[in-house]
């Protein structure tokens, strides 16, 4: 505990006397260089070193104010040929400082770099060079530890399998010491609980951050009562994993720390709480939302779904196929309209609704989104949360949105009729409206919209289309294996997909089809997956389609036009994902109704 308490320590100090912490090190015998490293490593960037011959471009300086780079710790260094604008912070991980950098698109990429802050003001009050002169010196940049890209995931779980045992002997050798004596003791854990606080701490840190290095979306703190063990899971790629087990004295000290963060009420056991909070890491900040679940035996469950990966992509990178991107296309170019994505909790939805929201973003065009919550933020949207303790929900915002002249409208989900009646009532007034809705189909969706009591002739109207899908496992590309199928396999296959359409399709192929398989490697934690692939079903909105919507037609007469229509169902396009050898038989069984 030493190095922990010294820093505590030092920490103290720092705040007593309203001083840098990293000055109040430096001071205490820490090297800069020494310190400069740390921080590089820490927040993943490179080290700014200025030895105050080194003076800001002049072209630079007049696109920052000096009051502004003194008051957010930040100055321009360079901008580099190939448009890489790199810039010093004293805190890399401070998002809204940059995204309002990004927003101001002063170059087409940033490159952050760390720096103390006395050096940082000293770069500031130096001044600007003379115009069209070269800045004096060499770049003053110090690279931290530079690790092989394909040892890379190696090293980092090593190091991190390795602080997270370590933390775990601390917290054996803690519960032993000092065992609480009953149920009552768990929730005061008297005088000594500084040295608890602090490894709770460092313990719930190292779990945000191995989860966030092993790709999970969310992590399951699940407290079993005062005898059993405290599970920890992690859910990777869809599926939940075990991570560590905790003393059961234990559950308390990480729940509370957890609320503490959040700025929930700790004193409430009773009812959920929503919350969320950041940990800085090596690749800087990761958002965690929080979601607690009282459970019976007066236990605590939380949720802790991390945003720290969410960001925009290009509808080329959504994996959709051909024929699929070309239909989804053509319906986000209809100047007005309802377009849905549809699918269970976690199946990407999100991801593709901005993607399609991204092709529109142009100068030309006014997009408003509203979203509970708001995951990916986009430069150019307007964007909205929602926000229930006041009053501002779905229905309110998209009344307000009307009165805004916007061209493309987002909302989050279309949860109740209400909501949904003012999304179609839109789209039917010269506004592009793209939502999302829970259901298992694309043809299924209309009959979910008609049990909302939605007016079928309005909804026909509005309809531009629809797309469905789902997440499945991706191979690992390091150890998948090709295997030919077997007789019964291919059979299986073959009445899934149906007989003449399979063939139809194998015959557009240049190569023979072959079975992919999971096998298990170090990459892959030897479980034979690696991420996550969509499938999809696209349903335009034909006026067959709309007719039979109108007409209120049953569900197999609307898969039976969609396919007449030459719609690729989900399971169709799973199987050519998997005859691609993008993911296996398993999972697309597991996924599709065959």
């Amino acid at each position: 505990y030493e190095v922990a308490e010294a820093l505590e320590q030092a920490e103290g100090v720092a705040r007593s006397a309203e001083r840098d912490l990293a000055a109040v090190l430096i001071e205490a015998g820490i090297p800069r260089d020494a310190l400069g490293r740390c921080l590089a490593e820490f927040f993943g960037v490179r080290f700014f070193n200025y030895d105050g011959a080194w003076r800001i471009p002049h072209a630079l300086r007049e696109l920052f104010q000096p009051g502004f780079m003194r008051n957010q710790m930040l100055a321009p260094l360079e901008l580099r040929p190939d448009g890489t604008l790199r810039l010093v912070m004293e805190d890399p991980s401070n998002l809204e400082v940059v995204d309002a950098l990004k927003q101001r698109r002063l170059a087409a990429n940033l490159e952050l770099l760390v720096g103390l802050r006395d050096e940082i003001a000293a770069y500031i009050d130096a001044g600007p060079d003379a115009p069209g002169s070269q800045p004096r010196g060499a770049a003053p940049v110090l690279d931290p530890r530079v690790i092989p890209p394909v040892a890379e995931a190696a090293v980092r779980r090593e190091r991190d399998g390795s602080e997270i045992q370590r933390l775990l002997s601390l917290v054996q050798a803690a519960n032993t010491s000092a065992e609480p004596a009953g149920e009552d003791a768990l929730d005061d854990p008297g005088e000594n609980a500084r040295e608890p606080e602090a490894i709770t701490s460092r313990l719930l840190r190292q779990i945000v951050l191995d989860a966030a290095a092993r790709g999970a979306s969310d992590v399951h703190i699940e407290p079993n009562g005062p005898r059993e063990p405290c599970r920890v899971r992690f859910r990777i790629d869809g599926d939940c994993m075990s991570y560590v087990s905790l003393p059961p004295a234990w559950r308390n000290n990480l729940v509370q720390r957890i609320k503490v963060l959040a700025d929930l009420d700790i004193s409430e056991r009773r009812r959920p709480q929503d919350g969320r909070f950041r940990v800085r890491g090596p690749q800087g900040s990761i958002e965690v939302r929080i979601a607690t679940l009282p459970t019976v035996g007066e236990n605590e469950d939380i949720t802790l779904r991390l945003l720290s990966s969410f960001r925009v992509r290009p509808l080329e990178d959504l994996d959709l196929s051909p024929p699929h991107l070309a239909r989804f296309r053509e319906m986000i170019a209809a100047p007005y309209g309802i377009v849905l994505v549809v699918g269970p909790t976690g199946s990407g939805k999100t991801s593709t609704l901005h993607a399609a929201v991204g092709a529109l973003n142009h100068v030309d065009r006014k997009c408003l989104t509203v979203e509970d919550p708001v995951e990916i933020v986009q430069p150019g949207l307007r964007q909205v949360q929602v926000n229930q303790r006041i009053n501002l929900g779905f229905p309110e915002v998209l009344r307000a949105f009307l009165r805004s002249d916007p061209d493309v409208i987002l909302v989050g989900e279309m949860r109740d009729r209400v909501t949904a009646s003012i999304a179609i009532e839109a789209s039917l007034t010269g506004h592009l409206v793209l939502s999302t809705l829970q259901a298992n189909s694309a043809a299924e969706t209309i009959p979910r919209l008609l049990s909302m009591d939605l007016d079928a002739f309005l909804i026909s109207d509005a309809l531009r289309g629809i797309v469905a899908q789902r997440l499945v496992r991706k191979l690992c590309h390091s150890c998948r294996q090709a295997t030919p199928p077997t007789p019964g396999e291919w059979d299986a296959i073959a009445n899934a997909y149906g007989p003449d359409a399979f063939n139809a399709w194998l015959s557009g192929l240049d190569d023979a089809p072959q079975i992919w398989r999971a096998a298990g490697c170090d990459d892959c934690y030897q479980s034979g997956y690696h991420g996550r692939v969509p499938i999809h079903e696209v349903l335009p909105g034909t006026e067959r389609v709309k007719a039979l919507v109108r007409a209120r037609a049953s569900l197999a007469e609307l898969r039976q036009a969609a396919a007449d229509d030459g719609m690729t169902t989900m399971l169709q396009d799973g199987i050519q994902k998997m005859l691609m050898g993008h993911t296996d038989w398993e999972q697309v069984r597991a996924n599709c109704v065959l």
